[in-house]
């Protein structure tokens, strides 16, 4: 049986997303929450203003150490650690990476949070999932260019450690995320002179190499 590993860094950072969520039923059985708390390929803009825009793309085999290392990965409601759904480690949360991406396969509880979630999702009141997690040593890539006064920055994750995986009650990126708040009020200012830009510097000292 493989080791189960816990994420020890603490800059968590959370995703949220529209989703196939759905429930499968099975005979005999309880019902199992289905659906994919990531998508590979797809961009998405965390923060678009005047002189800075942020995007970031999951690429295909973001989760393949996270898996191979059997991480405690929690099923929660909102990220919600006191409304569990599942858990990896007592096999009633099953992850796995598929063309889409992330897919959660829940084996919700009998309980009356699980029940009346179950029913939400059933009539389409709920339909986001999201995912918790965070980066990896070397597990991205930034790409920064610029235009005039204007800074794209672009951020592919390819490496990422799990925390959780929830259904949520607000299908839509975070665009109010704390990460994202507090990098827009340092970046997205006019650059008096871009070679003071350490980003930026960084970049063609790349690029010179």
């Amino acid at each position: 049986m493989p080791e189960t590993h816990k994420p020890t860094r603490p800059d968590r950072e959370i995703r949220v997303m529209v989703a196939d969520l759905r429930i499968q039923t099975r005979e005999e059985s309880s019902p199992l929450i289905v659906g994919h708390a990531a998508v590979f390929d797809q961009w998405t803009t965390l923060y678009e203003g005047r002189y800075w825009t942020w995007r970031e793309v999951i690429r295909p085999g973001a989760f393949t150490n996270a898996l191979n290392e059997s991480q405690d990965v929690l099923a929660c409601v909102n990220h919600d650690r006191g409304q569990i759904l599942g858990r990896s480690t007592s096999h009633t949360l099953s992850l796995s990476q598929d063309a889409t991406g992330l897919l959660a396969t829940i084996t919700p509880p009998d309980t009356q949070l699980a029940r009346d979630l179950v029913t939400l999702i059933q009539r389409g009141d709920l339909s986001g999932m999201s995912f918790a997690f965070s980066v990896r040593a070397g597990g991205e890539k930034v790409t920064i260019t610029r235009a005039d006064e204007h800074e794209l920055e672009e951020r592919e994750l390819l490496d990422l450690d799990l925390f959780d995986v929830s259904v949520v009650t607000d299908p839509a990126y975070p665009q109010t995320d704390v990460a994202v708040r507090s990098k827009a009020e340092i970046r997205d200012k006019p650059r008096r002179d871009p070679w003071l830009d350490s980003a930026s510097v960084r970049l063609r000292l790349a690029e010179a190499m």
